[in-house]
């Protein structure tokens, strides 16, 4: 499903490491964000921003995410549960930046 959406991926790379730290794939609904850390994830949203006028959802536990858009001028607007069918998945929130859209669950 992902490779479609990598033609035109925003890779951050670290500059000390040179390694993949985070990925913005700007095509694949409302543009997905996944990061390593705080510094590429930050990064990674302030590039999306300054593109078009767009919107980023968080899950909640992403606090740095949070704060970072709410020193920028955005606004929150709503809140949704996390749902979920079957089994519950190992998944990290704190390095989700944008999700992809509450259509993919």
């Amino acid at each position: 499903m992902l490779e479609k959406f990598m033609s035109k991926a925003l890779l951050y790379i670290d500059k000390d490491t040179q390694k993949l730290n985070g990925y913005f794939l700007p095509e694949l609904g409302e543009g997905l964000i996944i990061a390593k850390d705080v510094k590429a994830g930050i990064e990674l949203l302030k590039f999306k921003h300054s593109q078009k006028n767009c919107k980023t959802v968080l899950p909640e536990e992403n606090k740095d995410g949070a704060r970072f858009l709410l020193a920028n001028n955005f606004q929150k607007e709503t809140e949704a549960p996390r749902m979920i069918l079957g089994d519950e998945v190992d998944w990290q929130p704190k390095l989700i930046f944008s999700r992809i859209g509450g259509f993919y669950g």
